[in-house]
């Protein structure tokens, strides 16, 4: 392997690229020059061969030496600020004065340059910059929050954002531990739905599982999509990650239904009726069908609200009023229809953000104006009848995607903190050996510094008023990325570093105000340091047993214990993930069966992936027998020891993934497939209504009830 040359991998270290990371075979690999120079240039270096190296590095130090203040600092709640100032060294003042704008007033700060203990920089040159430690104590009146911070000296100003944060993110009084269910909302069926769950069936099931003494409801992320054309119903590909979907809109229980003939007669109409029967009796759901339908009402719905009460007509305007972008995000998906292809191929004034009424469609803008507001409604109902009921209720569990798709409304808003140039993907592993390529594009990490991560700090604050707990997904991406150029294929992508500390002190910061607690999916290759810093900052960790079982150890287990760990305290524990098989079909090694089918392994791969499986199916059946006394343990018994054994360990949470307990066997998601499988459409085989008359179902939850205590 030829070594990287030094200036390349001094430059790259300048911009926070990694230029070698260890993979998941414990096998270094070292980022190719071309994939390093793409990623550099994306970042803001002028480099397009190895020679230009050295002088890209003298301007990246010489940028970061005039930099008098970070464009961020965090403290920590009961700490003191501590930052650097860099000033020229003909420059330096002999008195500096911070000044932190706080509500009800500012708070200055007067110190002395001298004062200040001089430490060395390796970004700038120590004979023409000089670097100082300031040290702060924060005055009692700055409360945890977001404070503009000033620095004044030699008659200029220098602006920063202090992030006051405690330490650790919100969580609530001990109160025992807790349990709960998952179930993907369009996967829920109900006789009144029209053929995918909506808000009325997650507010339905949230209260049958707290009758059953859940405190929790998950559920994948509920973000509008585009529905039209494109479809992409994954909710990991959303089009924004700070409005909610209006697919989920239970149209029947729109307060103007009730007001719109037009409406109300659209809906008993014969061919009206013909296309509902069809949504609501496939087996999958057809997203573009049904979201056609929904938009049909909505539409005549959104027309009526100037002849609709005052009372709606002055919610309505409040709503928009107080929801920052709505207007902006409501005309661009008008813009988006009508130009009916990806923002970036639209005209220079339309992609950079000067959209005018000539450029779209009055209605279809209204139309989602509306349905952000009776979406809204919808689920903050939930939200307030949760609350409200204690814990009759189950509380809602929210996921937060890692990224939108590239041709979503966050990006063409915020273009200026969006790499729209490169992908976001993994690395090669044992099952995707050439790596894989998620599709959206990553944040700059200098640009949502400087930006004071206002957008993150939007769509954090979106997703925890509307739940009590917040998943944040590939919590590894809040220490790095990895990158993949435009052009590139997904095996040579390069990680990128961000400010880890800055995003943890956001999410304290937006739990606390919320008080929402915060989990982490940190399954897969986790680099040094993530776990810890979860810790430190009460992040809380997934524990997964599908990931957690140790097929090549079971020769040496005791038999009483399960072949896998305890899951720690501050875990949420649950069987197995959307991304993974459901329990059932884990057991039989249908998942291996149809990795083998779509060639992401060969024969031998096949065979010895169901010899490991054998040997946990054993040793899980016979802990069974010892630990629960029955003489032939059936892999519903299996099940149910298993969800036992965690209700009864010190994890807070257990999630209980509801259509295990009736033994399904179809995947909602199976990863690296898109149109190979019909992933994010299945429909559950159980409905609501069904769920008090499956005693099975009742009996395993009555047990976790009973093991938590």
């Amino acid at each position: 392997m030829t070594p990287l040359p030094e200036p390349l991998k001094e430059l790259a270290e300048c911009y926070g690229v990694l230029t070698e990371y260890w993979d998941v075979n414990g096998q270094l690999r070292v980022a190719s020059v071309e994939s390093l120079l793409a990623v550099l240039q994306l970042l803001g270096a002028n480099v397009s061969s190895v020679e230009q190296a050295a002088e890209a590095i003298t301007v990246r130090r010489e940028n970061r030496a005039q930099r008098v203040l970070e464009p961020v600092i965090v403290v920590w709640q009961g700490d003191a600020a501590e930052f650097v100032v860099t000033l020229p060294r003909g420059d330096t003042p002999t008195s500096l004065r911070f000044i932190i704008d706080i509500p009800g007033g500012l708070t200055p700060i007067d110190l002395k340059w001298n004062e200040l203990r001089e430490v060395p920089a390796d970004f700038a040159p120590s004979d023409r910059y000089s670097t100082r430690v300031v040290r702060i104590d924060i005055p009692a009146q700055v409360t945890p929050g977001y404070w503009p911070l000033t620095l004044e000296c030699n008659g200029r100003q220098h602006k920063s954002l202090l992030m006051h944060a405690p330490r650790q993110a919100f969580g609530p009084p001990a109160s025992g531990q807790a349990w709960g269910c998952f179930m993907p909302v369009y996967s829920i069926r109900s006789q009144h739905n029209w053929g995918a769950g909506d808000y009325t069936d997650l507010r339905h099931l949230a209260e049958w599982i707290g009758g059953q003494g859940g405190r929790v409801l998950g559920t994948l992320p509920l973000l509008a999509g585009f529905l039209d054309e494109p479809c992409d119903p994954s909710p990991y590909a959303p089009a924004t990650r700070l409005f909610w979907n209006e697919f989920y809109i239970d149209v029947d229980r729109v307060p103007e239904l009730a007001h719109c003939e037009p409406a109300r007669n659209l809906i008993g109409s014969s061919a009206f009726q013909q296309e509902l029967t069809v949504c609501r009796e496939g087996e999958y759901i057809d997203y573009q069908r049904l979201m056609k339908l929904k938009r049909s009402v909505l539409e005549l719905l959104a027309d009526t609200m100037p002849q609709q009460s005052a009372e709606r007509q002055q919610a309505w305007r409040v709503f928009i009023e107080q929801t920052p972008q709505l207007e902006e995000y409501a005309t661009f998906r008008a813009v988006h229809e009508r130009e009916r292809r990806p923002w970036w191929l639209w005209e220079p004034r339309l992609r950079s953000g000067d959209l005018r009424a000539s450029d779209y469609d009055a209605a279809a803008r209204d139309y989602h104006l509306y349905a952000q507001w009776i979406a809204s409604e919808q689920l903050e109902r939930t939200l307030r009848e949760g609350q409200a009921a204690g814990g009759e209720t189950a509380q809602l569990y929210l996921d937060l995607p890692l990224g939108v798709r590239r041709d979503a409304y966050d990006v063409w808003r915020n273009r200026d903190i969006f790499i729209t140039q490169s992908s976001v993907g993994a690395p090669p592993d044992a099952i995707f050996t050439g790596g894989q390529n998620w599709g959206f594009c990553p944040l700059h990490p200098d640009a949502v510094r400087e930006s004071g991560y206002t957008h993150v700090r939007h769509y954090l604050s979106r997703h925890m008023h509307a739940s009590r707990m917040l998943r944040i997904d590939h919590v590894m991406g809040l220490h790095r990325l990895f990158w993949i150029p435009d052009g590139r294929p997904a095996s040579d992508g390069v990680y990128v570093r961000y400010r880890a500390d800055e995003f943890y002190a956001i999410l304290s910061l937006e739990s606390h105000r919320h008080r929402t607690c915060v989990l982490g999916e940190n399954l897969g290759t986790v680099p040094p340091g993530v776990n810890e810093a979860m810790d430190e900052h009460a992040i809380r960790r997934m524990f997964v047993v599908q990931y957690e079982l140790q097929g090549d150890q079971q020769g040496g287990n005791d038999p009483s214990q399960p072949p896998f760990n305890a899951p720690p305290s501050n875990a949420v524990a649950s069987l197995n993930t959307h991304d993974m098989p459901m329990f059932s079909a884990w057991w039989r090694g249908e998942d291996i069966d149809d990795r083998r089918a779509m060639d992401l392994m060969d024969d031998a791969g096949r065979d010895e992936e169901h010899r490991i499986r054998s040997e946990l199916r054993e040793a899980l059946t016979r802990w069974t027998r010892i630990t629960r006394g029955i003489e032939s343990p059936s892999a519903s018994d299996v099940l149910t020891a298993l969800l036992t054994h965690l209700a009864e360990s010190s994890a807070e949470l257990l999630l209980v993934n509801l259509e295990d307990l009736w033994q399904e066997t179809r995947p909602q998601n199976i990863p690296g497939t898109w149109k190979e499988r019909p992933n994010w459409r299945r429909r559950a085989s159980r409905s609501l209504e069904q769920l008090n008359q499956l005693q099975d179902v009742l009996n395993v939850l009555e047990a976790v009830r009973a093991a938590r205590g």
